[in-house]
C-alpha cells in the first residue's frame, strides 16, 4: 500500500490519471453499492486483510454509473484521505479492481457466476431494500413486481418477442438474478453474503433478500 502524510503527498495534476503499474488482484468479491461508504471502509479493509492481494473487489453502482464511469478510466485506483489533528493523510487505493454500471446485469451475473467468487456484498440504502411497513417485502411496488417476473421469465427461460430477457431493476433482485445464473452454471457452493447496511429499524436477519430466489415467490 502507498500512503504519504500532507506535507510529503505527491503533486499531482488535476488532469493526471491513475494507472495500475503492478498486476490487480484477482476478483473474488462482487460489491453493490459503489459509493463513498464502500469506498472509504470495505474497500479499506479488504487492502488492510493479510491476504488482501488475493481479494479483488469487483463493484456495481446503485442508481446512477457516474462513480464506475470515473473509476474504470483510473483502472479502479482512488486515493482515499484520512483526516486528523495532526495533518491529512493520502493513501492509494486499490483492492477495486473492476467498477461497473449496476445497470449491466450480464457482468453482474457473470462475475457472481465465476467459480472464483467468494464472496457477495452490499452497501445499499434503507429504501433500496424496497420493503413494506410490516419489513416484508413490497409487492405492491411496480419495480418489485416487474422483477419478479423477469427473475419468473428467467427461470422459465422465457423470451420476449424480441427473443431478450429482462433484466431486474432493484438491487435484490439484480442479485438473485445473478443468483440464479450462478446456480444454472453449477460453479459450486454459492458465494457467502454479507449485507453491510440495513434498516436501522429492523434486525438484519429481517431482510427478505431470501426470500427472492426461485421459492414461493417465484412458483
Amino acid at each position: 500500500m502507498t500512503t504519504f502524510e500532507t506535507d510529503t503527498a505527491p503533486a499531482m495534476s488535476p488532469t493526471q490519471t491513475l494507472r495500475r503499474t503492478t498486476p490487480a488482484a484477482p476478483v473474488r468479491i462482487v460489491h453493490l453499492g459503489l459509493g463513498a461508504f464502500h469506498r472509504a471502509h470495505q474497500a479499506w479493509y479488504t487492502q488492510h486483510a493479510s491476504d488482501g492481494a488475493q481479494w479483488g473487489i469487483a463493484a456495481f453502482t446503485g442508481r446512477r454509473p457516474d462513480a464506475a464511469l470515473a473509476l474504470s478510466a483510473q483502472d479502479g485506483l482512488f486515493t482515499l484521505i484520512e483526516r486528523g489533528g495532526s495533518g491529512d493523510k493520502f493513501e492509494l487505493m486499490t483492492s477495486i479492481v473492476e467498477a461497473h454500471d449496476g445497470a449491466d446485469v450480464a457482468t453482474l451475473s457473470r462475475l457472481v457466476a465465476a467459480p472464483s467468487t467468494a464472496m457477495v456484498t452490499l452497501t445499499i440504502t434503507e429504501a433500496a431494500y424496497n420493503l413494506a411497513a410490516d419489513g416484508s417485502l413490497d409487492l405492491s411496488n411496480p419495480a418489485v413486481q416487474g422483477d419478479i417476473d423477469a427473475l419468473r421469465a428467467l427461470t422459465a427461460h422465457t423470451t420476449d418477442d424480441a427473443g431478450h430477457l429482462a433484466d431486474a431493476v432493484t438491487a435484490a433482485g439484480r442479485l438473485v438474478q445473478a443468483l440464479t445464473v450462478r446456480r444454472e452454471a453449477g460453479p459450486g457452493p454459492s458465494p457467502s453474503y454479507l449485507v453491510t447496511i440495513w434498516p436501522t429499524t429492523r434486525p438484519p436477519h429481517a431482510l427478505p433478500l431470501v426470500a427472492w430466489p426461485t421459492s414461493s415467490i417465484l412458483t
